[in-house]
């Protein structure tokens, strides 16, 4: 399915989340590396974005 092919129907927001979530399955890899973020996979640099703000309890 070509997701451009109705441009002009309105899709319902269930929909447009399906959709979405099937370009970014299928058409957009995490697993490939990247040199714009270091030459690691995205899911990596997600991961290491969301450690980074974390917060970590401290005993006083």
């Amino acid at each position: 399915m070509d997701l451009d092919d109705n441009r002009e129907e309105l899709i319902s927001p269930q929909q447009l989340q399906r959709d979405l979530a099937f370009w970014i399955e299928g058409f957009y890899n995490r697993e490939r590396r990247h040199s714009t973020i270091g030459c690691i996979r995205p899911i990596d640099c997600e991961q290491r974005f969301i450690a980074t703000f974390t917060i970590t309890p401290v005993n006083p």
